[in-house]
């Protein structure tokens, strides 16, 4: 196969139609381009319109705010007089009360008179369980053995010793 050698004007004529199609091409592009434009014009109109929108809410949340921090306020100001009241008469109760109170020591004194009568109580019921027991044992009621088992029971076991 022959090859045909390209002129220089054969080049021009192909640059020119690649050139045009390159123009071409760019004009497809930049009409694209003034239409993406335009839709963001028209988007940030839109936010422009959004946001004097959410400026106003925000105003208006503001005042509320304002107001119900106003109306906080007020309400703290009244609970803390009401507060400070009951706390002067919580005051006079407990000024009254450490006046009547009984004293630790007086405690630990009468708890320790109990715990003595308890004890002394105790100690007769002890010594009548063992007259009882042994008057059982006597009359062959109860065996030996169960005589030895109860004396050694609580509160005041009776421990026999060998020996």
């Amino acid at each position: 196969m022959l090859k045909k050698e390209l002129t220089i004007n054969d080049l021009a004529k192909i640059i020119e139609k690649q050139n045009t199609k390159m123009d071409e091409r760019f004009e497809k592009q930049d009409k694209r381009f003034e239409k993406q434009d335009k839709r963001f014009e028209k988007q940030d109109e839109r936010f422009e319109k959004m946001e004097k929108r959410i400026d106003k809410r925000f105003e208006k949340m503001d005042n509320k705010i304002d107001d119900l921090i106003t109306i906080t306020k007020n309400s703290f100001e009244e609970q803390d007089k009401r507060i400070d009241k009951k706390f002067a008469e919580q005051d006079k109760k407990i000024n009254s009360l450490k006046q009547t109170m009984v004293t630790k020591d007086y405690l630990d004194e009468k708890l320790s008179d109990l715990r003595g009568d308890l004890v002394v109580l105790t100690r007769k019921e002890d010594t009548k369980i063992k007259t009882l027991v042994n008057i059982l044992s006597r009359n062959n009621t109860i065996s030996e053995k169960d005589k030895e088992e109860i004396m050694a029971m609580e509160p005041f076991p009776e421990i026999k010793l060998n020996s």
